[in-house]
């Protein structure tokens, strides 16, 4: 799994995003939004094929932005959209930045989000409540020669792949507005051959919680206490930025915080 830079500011660079916050008490109702930074989204496996079958999860990048309006003066409240980008997607974006390759390609999921959370504080996208379906992620990348770190020159294979993203369900309220997503992924390596669909839980922020070794360094032990979005002050440990009101746990394997609870943003 990579661990990676955000990627969710490249989304909001490339679309020209307007993010929104949370509402007051003073304000109405709080509309659909998502988390600003990325999410870890853990992936269970439906059906798959080939390498494209191998996934566990990885760092999502969510953005949502207003349409303008129709005079162009300011942003259309009733018209929003989503944008979800894979870390997988963005690392192969920025491995090839600079030469010209994919500059067409659509590297994140996009389409319309909707624009109040329902009566369970849900709001949807991806073809789920009737949404229409999300523009799929696609790289065509051509194979390309570029210098490694020590300046020696090295082979990038040509990459054709596609990420669907559907059936998005975040909850969303003033308190947690937008901190829980699920839905279904579909991942295809059009030159290998294979395809994969899984379904997911993600969870923002996404925060690392491999327990520290004697140097400092991060192992491959999964620590708990990383999770607790308090924190604690006497042993170093900064608060998590979870939403204290989720029971979360560090995943052995994906080595982030995760929730241990049925999903709320799960639609019932």
């Amino acid at each position: 799994m990579k661990r990676g830079p955000s990627f969710l500011a490249a989304v909001i660079l490339a679309l020209g995003a307007a993010m929104f916050g949370s509402a007051s008490c003073s304000q109405p109702p709080i509309q659909c939004v998502a988390g600003h930074g990325p999410f870890i989204a853990k992936y269970t496996l439906v059906e798959g094929t080939g390498t494209c079958a191998d996934l566990v999860g990885e760092e999502i990048g969510v953005a949502t932005f207003l349409a303008p309006n129709a005079d162009g003066t300011g942003a259309d409240y009733d018209a929003r959209s989503i944008a979800v980008q894979s870390d997988t997607f963005g690392g192969l974006v920025q491995e090839r930045e600079g030469l010209g390759a994919g500059e067409d390609d659509l590297p994140y999921a996009l389409g319309a989000y909707t624009t109040n959370p329902d009566e369970r504080d849900l709001c949807f996208a991806g073809g789920a409540a009737g949404t229409a379906a999300l523009a799929p992620a696609e790289l065509d990348l051509p194979e390309a020669e570029v210098m490694d770190s020590m300046g020696n020159p090295i082979t990038l294979p040509a990459r054709r792949l596609r990420q669907t993203w559907e059936d998005l369900s975040l909850y969303v309220t003033a308190a947690a507005p937008g901190t829980q997503m699920v839905g279904t992924m579909t991942y295809e390596d059009l030159i290998e051959g294979c395809s994969a669909t899984y379904t997911f839980v993600a969870l923002f922020p996404a925060v690392p919680c491999a327990k520290a070794g004697p140097d400092g360094e991060p192992t491959n032990e999964p620590d708990d206490a990383l999770c607790d979005p308090e924190g604690n002050a006497a042993e170093g440990r900064t608060p998590s930025g979870i939403n204290p009101d989720y029971r979360v746990k560090c995943d052995p394997t994906l080595l982030y915080c995760v929730l241990d609870e049925p999903p709320r943003a799960a639609p019932r």
